[in-house]
C-alpha cells in the first residue's frame, strides 16, 4: 500500500493539472475475462490494437483516497470466481 500512498500523494501535489486516477479489476478464469467491479461480473473482450491492449466494456472507477481503492479491491475480491479444483479438494 506504500506505493498507493505515494501515487495518491503525487496526485494531490499535481491537483492543479486536473488528473484523475481510476481503478479497474479483471479476472481471467477458464479463458473468460470478467469485470470484477460490476454487480454481475460482466464478460469483457480484449483486443490488441498495434502495440496496445484494449479491454472493451471494462468499468473504470474514479478514486480519490486509499480507502476508495481498498473498497474497490474488496468488492473485486468478493466477486472473484472461487472453484474447487481436483488438486485443492485433495488437501
Amino acid at each position: 500500500m506504500h506505493q498507493t500512498e505515494d501515487t495518491l500523494h503525487m496526485k494531490r501535489a499535481l491537483w492543479q493539472h486536473d488528473l484523475m486516477l481510476q481503478v479497474s479489476m479483471v479476472e481471467i478464469y477458464n479463458e473468460i475475462i470478467q469485470d470484477l467491479l460490476t454487480k454481475d461480473c460482466k464478460q469483457v473482450t480484449v483486443r490488441q490494437i498495434g502495440t496496445s491492449v484494449d479491454i472493451q466494456g471494462l468499468s473504470c472507477h474514479p478514486v480519490r483516497t486509499q480507502d476508495d481503492i481498498v473498497d474497490l479491491m474488496n468488492m473485486g475480491m468478493t466477486n472473484r470466481t472461487v472453484a474447487s479444483t481436483k488438486m485443492n479438494s485433495e488437501r
